[in-house]
């Protein structure tokens, strides 16, 4: 099967030329992927161009290093505005391949000098989209940031995820074999004053999965949600820049996931009426069990 892949591959075959990339790069042999997939992308298959455009992403270089020439310094500011661009893959894969024209760079020699640092993220890549974690940021080392395990409602003592890129790796490898998804609906809480002496009181979020549930007139996107409430902690704490760093530190978990959560995207908020004790949050507690009861019976798809 594979010597005939590769036969098809040399003698043009684009179809071919693709599925030959992404078998190497699935043994993570990125270079001769990186290769095919290029191939098959000069010619016009637009899930190489995809590929090739994603490979290149990874490998671009935040700072302008010692020892680079002018022409990959070049390479590496159009690649991180491209990045910020809603261009087609296309349309960008076309504007590398001018790039490199221009600048006479060899994009598999380029592809190949980089290849060292971030060999790992492919894996990681391939494992994100197959949770459906698709278009993450390369940075993401946390399969859900506003979750923790060591989570003590007593005290709202919260510590933020930080792995490393190898933890986050090994974390996706566990979650694959376990076939892990994130629930249709997710408790959430969120402390009811921001002051720095714990209350002990909180308000109840459903984080309802879009794909499960209808969305009701009343719901919030959930990442924009958070992102909300994050910001007015930063501004609440502006004119307090001597103390910002310790304050929001303490208060990064005051507004937490219950569960783990993938995508925030595929998620929208529906609060809870009334306060509740942190200490009391379940889908056991008897008022929290009938709203989440009767949402799902008014709701579900």
């Amino acid at each position: 099967m594979l010597r005939d892949l590769i036969q098809k591959a040399e003698q043009g075959s684009t179809d071919a030329q693709y599925e030959l990339g992404r078998l190497y790069r699935s043994e993570q042999l990125y270079k001769y992927a990186f290769h095919w997939f290029l191939k098959a992308a000069k010619q016009g298959h637009s899930e190489a161009q995809n590929a090739v455009v994603e490979m290149l992403l990874l490998c671009r270089k935040k700072t302008s290093e010692q020892g680079h020439t002018a022409s990959q310094n070049t390479m590496d500011k159009m690649l991180h505005l491209l990045k910020e661009t809603q261009l087609t893959d296309e349309t960008t894969f076309y504007q590398i391949l001018e790039t490199a024209e221009q600048e006479k760079i060899d994009l598999e020699e380029e592809f190949d000098n980089r290849l060292g640092h971030i060999r790992k993220d492919w894996g990681i890549k391939d494992l994100e989209a197959m949770l459906g974690l698709a278009g993450r940021e390369d940075s993401n080392c946390s399969y859900d940031p506003y979750y923790s395990p060591r989570y003590n409602p007593d005290v709202f003592d919260f510590e933020m995820s930080r792995f490393s890129r190898q933890e986050y790796l090994e974390n996706l490898k566990k979650k694959i074999k376990e076939d892990f998804k994130s629930p249709g609906i997710i408790l959430a809480t969120k402390e009811i004053t921001y002051s720095l002496e714990y209350s002990g009181k909180c308000q109840v979020l459903m984080l309802v999965n879009k794909n499960i549930y209808k969305i009701p007139p009343y719901s919030q996107n959930t990442d924009e949600y958070f992102k909300h409430f994050y910001n007015e902690i930063r501004q609440e704490n502006a004119d307090r820049r001597r103390y910002i760093y310790r304050i929001y530190q303490e208060k990064q978990g005051r507004l937490r996931t219950l569960s783990e959560c993938g995508r925030y995207e595929d998620y929208f908020v529906v609060e809870i009426p009334g306060e509740f004790k942190c200490t009391d949050v379940s889908f056991e507690n008897k008022t929290i069990k009938q709203i989440v009861e009767h949402f799902k019976k008014r709701y579900m798809k």
